[in-house]
């Protein structure tokens, strides 16, 4: 009975888990980054790592371009947000056609 209760009050006030399991939203975010490193083929050829943690892409000498979610006006249950590119602290080239 308690956790019928929990349940109802959880989403009563609008608290909803993902509709991914963590997997899926990293797998997600691991294929944004790769197509960015493949669209750039200066990033491509001095790639170095890609930290999903940190939603980063090192390349080049001390390179790192950065990802972020895009932003949601009203969250609603489903999947989350796409990455996107952010920002780089080095000039990532023009991209591939």
């Amino acid at each position: 009975m308690r956790s019928l209760v929990a349940c109802a009050l959880a989403v009563l006030c609008g608290w909803v888990g993902a509709a991914l399991p963590p997997q899926h939203h990293n797998a997600r975010d691991l294929e944004v980054m790769i197509a960015f490193a493949r669209a750039h083929p200066a990033v491509m050829a001095s790639l170095r790592a890609i930290d999903l943690r940190e939603r980063q892409v090192l390349f080049g000498q001390d390179c790192i371009a950065r990802f972020e979610r895009e932003p949601v006006e009203r969250p609603m249950p489903g999947p989350g947000p796409m990455l996107r590119f952010a920002q780089s602290n080095c000039p990532i080239g023009p991209r591939e056609p």
